[in-house]
């Protein structure tokens, strides 16, 4: 079986395929805004053994036929940018965003994948560009099921997406919720590689504030944001999961990457650890059998941004026989 993907990133979506037994044989990615970052993915790709990434726009390769498209893919995945219906997006709306999903259609229509899934800010299911995306599928005799759910939640992540699972034969359902795991049973093998760090003064006042509002959790393991991006250092137990990771942690305000990022305090000792880039990629759902250069500020944003490739793989095995 194989599969293909646009927009493809870091290549969360290619490792899920991979894990679930499909050989991803094409991508496209290039963010002409961000070219050495895009440049660093695709070489993220060879690594992992992914030949045949594209490094242009999902807009060119539409118009140039959708060259090298493989016809009758058992998946195919798109992840059409849509910064318009982000909680974070300001200004007028970019005639962009349309054009990103028009490209991908045309890919799906060329392509004619049995089964395609897309993945979007809850928001964007009330955005023209989706309802878009749903007649056309419906159009060309897919069957589209759509939910919104926390990826990241199995792997102790606030991650709330849109899902979309679409079919050419059967009725791919809409995927139920995962289970939420703890985050610091995730990365609990890996504490023993974090090094010592001393913490901000609002650091240790973002704990005392958690401390007063949770009594009852006053021994346990904290995890605390480093970068503050104008707020109070986020704090959270192991009961809760831990805020999303975003570009802006990995890198300041000259685009150079970041060392600290995320924090470990335990109350009883009084110890503060620095999370390494291993322990970012298992809180973002990826195996320990992907391959990575230790780049922060080109890794962090991909983390960040990607399909939890663990989650993917499991979402795959519920696809129609």
């Amino acid at each position: 079986m194989i599969g293909w993907d646009l927009f493809s990133g870091i290549g969360g979506v290619k490792c899920g395929m991979t894990l679930a037994g499909i050989k991803p044989v094409l991508g496209v990615e290039y963010d002409p805004r961000d070219p050495k970052l895009s440049d660093a993915f695709i070489k993220i790709h060879l690594m992992n053994g992914w030949q045949g990434t594209r490094l242009e726009t999902v807009q060119e390769f539409a118009d140039w036929g959708c060259p090298g498209l493989p016809r009758n893919a058992q998946i195919a995945h798109i992840s059409p940018v849509c910064a318009d219906y982000s909680a974070a997006t300001s200004g007028a709306p970019r005639n962009e965003n349309k054009a990103m999903i028009l490209a991908s259609m045309d890919a799906i229509e060329i392509g004619r994948p049995r089964c395609f899934t897309l993945e979007q800010v809850p928001m964007y299911r009330k955005s023209p560009e989706f309802a878009y995306m749903k007649d056309r599928a419906i159009a060309l005799g897919y069957t589209v099921n759509s939910t919104v759910l926390n990826i990241g939640s199995p792997f102790g992540q606030s991650r709330v997406r849109l899902i979309v699972t679409a079919a050419l034969h059967g009725n791919w359902e809409s995927p139920l919720q995962p289970a939420s795991h703890d985050w610091y049973e995730v990365i609990e093998d890996l504490i023993p590689a974090f090094a010592p760090i001393v913490p901000t003064q609002r650091q240790q006042q973002s704990v005392l504030c958690w401390q007063a509002r949770n009594p009852d959790q006053i021994k346990s393991p904290l995890y605390v944001e480093r970068v503050t991006c104008g707020e109070k250092p986020k704090t959270r137990g192991r009961s809760e999961l831990i805020p999303t990771l975003i570009k802006s942690k990995f890198r300041d305000g000259a685009e150079n990457g970041r060392s600290k990022i995320s924090c470990l305090y335990f109350p009883d000792t009084g110890n503060w650890l620095n999370f390494n880039i291993e322990a970012h990629a298992r809180l973002s759902g990826f195996p320990d059998t992907f391959r990575y250069p230790n780049i922060p500020r080109f890794i962090g944003a991909g983390f960040g941004y990607s399909v939890p490739p663990l989650f993917y793989a499991a979402l795959l095995k519920t696809m129609p026989k």
